[in-house]
């Protein structure tokens, strides 16, 4: 086999050109990490370049090299059609140091990452074709909060926006709801979404415990209240009722508990189990519309948005109706 010429330099790391938009604006405990990962075990994954040196990927790996104390780069040049490795030479990955490097490449992703949505959304507007919504995200509902000397509200908020399962998460505090009336409008993506109630208040029920069927008729009268408050709802002909779809609960789902009462006070019909979820995903989620309804006016109803994926994804089903999102408690804002 003929061995293909592969062009590689090294050069001096002050060449490597930093993301002027970086995405991720970092924390000082992950770029601890960073910096210790290159002190007591010396480089291991690669960063990535752009044809003119500038760091697509690795920005704050760059800089953990830097303060190490690395001179040096070698750049390999491909086109994307093949999967570069760096391989260490002097590790076991079954070895106490391997296994280490193993864990701290992992931590430090985690720890480090600190989503900057400003040039999230300015990079969106100045650059054609890049569109975070097309990886099933939503700008301002990305992990924003830095583990640095954050308050245990905003962790917990950290840790929900991470999509980590409720009450999985070590240290993880349940956001709670004083259930106080807070009508507001937010943007969603290109919709809109008006709420009842929202998280934030330091003293409240945790949200699991307010998801019971005696609570169902409360939610479902706040809901009443702002869909008369927003729309007026006096033409009831061409409305009906939907829920997002149901990923943990199939029995007794809440959402549907309230949809079903919300249903008889407005006087306009409650199609249940419209939207199928394909996966659990919070972050990427699959629905498919698995029942035709025939109105064209839609409310869609979830009874806690913490991201808006869910609801968002719903509303993209149905790009030929008039839509009006309707949340119970918003855990996002």
């Amino acid at each position: 086999m003929k061995q293909e010429e592969i062009k590689v330099e090294v050069v001096d790391v002050s060449e490597l050109v930093p993301d002027d938009k970086n995405f991720n604006r970092g924390c000082e405990e992950g770029q601890n990490l960073i910096d210790r990962s290159f002190r007591e075990h010396g480089a291991g994954r690669s960063v990535l370049l752009d044809k003119n040196n500038r760091l697509i990927a690795g920005n704050k790996a760059a800089e953990g090299a830097i303060a190490s104390g690395i001179k040096r780069v070698r750049i390999i040049e491909t086109t994307g059609d093949e999967l570069v490795a760096v391989k260490r030479t002097d590790i076991d990955l079954d070895s106490a140091e391997g296994r280490q490097m193993a864990y701290l490449d992992n931590l430090t992703q985690q720890v480090s990452l600190t989503w900057d949505q400003t040039e999230l959304e300015a990079v969106e507007a100045d650059v054609e074709g890049f569109d975070i919504s097309d990886f099933g995200y939503e700008i301002d509902s990305l992990p924003e909060a830095s583990v640095e000397a954050a308050s245990e509200s905003d962790q917990a908020k950290a840790e929900v926006r991470k999509h980590t399962q409720w009450g999985k998460a070590k240290d993880y505090e349940e956001p709670v709801c004083n259930m106080v009336d807070t009508i507001e409008i937010h943007a969603l993506r290109g919709y809109k979404y008006v709420h009842s109630f929202k998280t934030g208040s330091s003293e409240g029920t945790p949200l699991s415990e307010l998801k019971k069927p005696e609570n169902a008729y409360m939610f479902a009268l706040k809901a009443k209240e702002l869909i008369t408050a927003t729309i007026g709802l006096k033409q009831k002909e061409g409305w009906g009722i939907i829920t997002t779809p149901k990923r943990r609960h199939k029995e007794q789902n809440f959402a549907s508990m309230v949809c079903e009462k919300l249903s008889d006070m407005l006087g306009i019909p409650f199609h249940d189990d419209v939207v199928e979820a394909k996966n659990r995903a919070r972050i990427d989620p699959v629905f498919t519309l698995v029942k035709q309804i025939d109105e064209p006016n839609i409310i869609i109803y979830d009874d806690i948005l913490t991201g808006g994926t869910t609801l968002y994804t719903t509303a993209r089903l149905f790009p030929d109706r008039n839509l009006l999102l309707v949340v119970g408690i918003n855990n996002h804002r």
